[in-house]
């Protein structure tokens, strides 16, 4: 049991990955025969120093601490409660991860323990790579997640994915004991902001002031990028006027929201941009598609808002006409051979005509060299005298 998998348990909020995850590692602890006790404690970035000197204090001691759970075969941690400084933390506990074994861990089958992190698709890219260079160089460092995400694809390959399907037990059990009324309040939020935005009456002006005011409203409360895309996604499947057709649109247009699937960290800066790019883009398609608009696309317009829509198959583009190609001839069609012309023969050797004789060199040459002459007789000896012979 030295390299035991990493697992995974993925399914919606408050449905009870927790509690599966818990169960693994009592049923864990009980076959190892160890005592499966969980309790509290405060992580501190940089461990706190007990001296009054500032200048023994730690580089960067910033005083950031989080709540985590402990126990003899893991150590807990949730992401959400990092407020978007998961790679400092995660830094740190990677950091002061001693690796080395826990005394009541010497004489059991279990030598390691788990670092579990709820809800981990709130991690960022850097955080992920700093879990897949842990995974990658240490055999015996294993992690346990829960996330309401698919998981990202640098952990696919070392984690278990278990889904996990269920009500909101959690969101349940929290009204009972406030006595709220048993509704999702950020459901009916957004339902509400739906109807609001598809009868809109007011100009321009009027609709990015208060589109302004409504995203303030979400990050004040800090609903999460990908937690306000999921809530849409619910959203558009319980609006009663929209058509099927139309429903697809409004999901392609959420489909395209950038880093909409987790694990990514969107900085800061650009966080009121992509709410008011994305927000004003639903405003607008929902205020278009109330007043009978249809999404632009292959898909042909709903034959009614109850019964399901016919899907238009795509055209096809037309083949440029090809002429038939022309028959071969058939046998009964050629010409027999005696038909046929003879072939005009080749001229005989007699029909040639005479070749001349080679000329004699011309007498400017001789005068120019005399006779007895060194370079005179090299000329003529070098001058080659060519004699055809015809046999007729």
């Amino acid at each position: 049991m030295d390299h035991l998998p990493s697992y995974a348990w993925r399914g919606p909020s408050g449905c009870g990955k927790r509690t599966h995850l818990l169960h693994f590692l009592s049923t864990l602890a009980e076959k190892s025969d160890i005592r499966f006790e969980i309790r509290e404690d405060i992580w501190y970035v940089n461990k706190p120093t007990t001296s009054s000197d500032p200048d023994e204090e730690e580089d960067g001691a910033t005083g950031k601490t989080i709540p985590y759970e402990e126990s003899p075969l893991h150590l807990g941690f949730d992401v959400a409660r990092m407020s978007m400084s998961d790679k400092i933390f995660l830094q740190s506990i990677l950091q002061r991860w001693t690796g080395q074994q826990d005394l009541c861990l010497l004489h059991s089958a279990i030598k390691m323990r788990y670092l579990v992190l709820y809800h981990a698709h709130f991690l960022t890219d850097e955080s992920v790579l700093q879990l897949q260079e842990c995974l990658e160089q240490y055999p015996s460092f294993t992690i346990l997640l829960t996330t309401e995400l698919p998981i990202c694809h640098r952990l696919r390959d070392y984690c278990l994915e278990i889904p996990v399907t269920g009500e909101d037990h959690l969101l349940a059990k929290y009204n009972k004991e406030q006595r709220f009324p048993a509704t999702n309040v950020w459901m009916d939020f957004f339902q509400k902001t739906a109807e609001e935005w598809s009868q809109w009456k007011k100009s321009d002006a009027e609709m990015v002031i208060d589109l302004r005011q409504w995203i303030y409203l979400c990050l004040q409360r800090n609903l999460r990028w990908t937690d306000m895309i999921m809530y849409w996604i619910h959203t558009a499947y319980s609006i009663p006027w929209l058509t099927r057709t139309q429903r697809g649109g409004l999901l392609t247009l959420l489909w395209k929201a950038e880093s909409g699937s987790g694990w990514k960290l969107v900085t800061s800066y650009r966080i009121p941009m992509m709410w008011e790019h994305v927000q004003l883009q639903i405003a607008r398609y929902l205020f278009r598609m109330r007043r009978g608009g249809q999404p632009t696309g292959p898909l042909g317009p709903c034959a009614s808002p109850c019964a399901p829509c016919p899907v238009t198959p795509l055209p096809v583009p037309s083949m440029p006409s090809i002429p038939p190609a022309t028959p071969l001839p058939s046998a009964s069609s050629i010409p027999p051979a005696s038909s046929i012309p003879p072939t005009t023969p080749l001229p005989s050797a007699t029909c040639l005509p005479p070749v001349p004789s080679t000329k004699p060199p011309p007498a400017s040459l001789a005068s120019q060299y005399p006779t007895g002459s060194s370079k005179a007789s090299s000329k003529a000896s070098s001058t080659p005298s060519y004699t055809l012979t015809l046999d007729i």
